[in-house]
């Protein structure tokens, strides 16, 4: 599986992995980047359909003592602290991201979701 996955650059200051979808190169079902106050996941929506046909869900997570998806401190593997999150913006080629509503997500415009995350406790 560490074959699979690459790590890549995407430019002088990006770094990444490159999830293709196609079946014939072994990825793993989810992947996690963890990062202070929570972690990012992409998980693979259907198993064993071709590559145009895969959806993905992508998932942020903010730490919480009662969830099962946080990510442990580095050092202790204790639960790293909780997170919040703080804002999130919906971008759309048609609209201002102060015009968007939970009614956008079904709408070919929209292609890009934000979402700020930080410690919580801390004011907003």
């Amino acid at each position: 599986m560490a074959r699979a996955l690459k790590v890549e650059r995407f430019g002088e200051k990006v770094v990444g992995v490159n999830i293709t979808g196609n079946p014939k190169n072994a990825e793993p079902e989810s992947f996690r980047i963890c990062f202070p106050w929570g972690n990012v996941e992409v998980t693979r929506a259907q198993d064993g359909k071709p590559r145009d046909d895969t959806d993905y869900w992508v998932h942020v997570y903010v730490n919480n003592p009662g969830s099962v998806n946080y990510c442990p401190d580095e050092d202790s593997g204790e639960y790293a602290g909780p997170g919040a999150i703080f804002d999130a913006r919906l971008d759309q080629t048609d609209k201002h991201a102060s015009e968007s509503n939970l009614g956008d997500f079904g709408r070919a415009e929209l292609y890009h979701l934000a979402v700020k995350v930080g410690p919580l406790g801390r004011s907003r």
